[in-house]
């Protein structure tokens, strides 16, 4: 008398075991998982959503810890930063040479200055 379940085919009332020899106890724990997952998967509006959402980002940021894994964003947010770094540095370097520039003029001016007013002294003696 083999009657078989409607959700498990192949499978003798009673008995626990499938066709192949394997115990269906440990199988149905992982039933119950892979349902629960796809449960979780559907649901977009309750805290196990939300819950599943930070669990997914800690294990991101725990992996990013641990190994030498770099989430996108980080890596997004390292090049953005040495690109700023870098506009930075050349601003600063152009504003020094102009910055040179202008007091190598206004030494020129201060000492023409002082030439002329020394020429004008020289005259005045004579």
């Amino acid at each position: 008398m083999e009657d078989t379940k409607a959700g498990t085919p192949g499978k003798e009332e009673g008995k626990g075991t499938d066709e192949k020899g394997k115990d269906d106890s440990t199988e149905g724990g992982n039933d119950t998982n892979e349902e629960e997952e796809h449960f979780l998967d559907d649901d977009t509006g309750s805290v196990a959503s939300s819950t599943k959402s930070l669990m997914k980002h800690l294990r991101m940021l725990r992996n990013a810890l641990y190994e030498n894994y770099s989430p996108p964003r980080i890596r997004n947010l390292k090049i953005s930063a040495k690109l700023v770094m870098g506009v930075l540095l050349v601003i600063t370097v152009l504003w020094f040479y102009f910055s040179l520039i202008l007091y190598t003029q206004l030494k020129d001016n201060i000492h023409n200055i002082s030439s002329s007013m020394e020429r004008m002294n020289a005259l005045a003696d004579i």
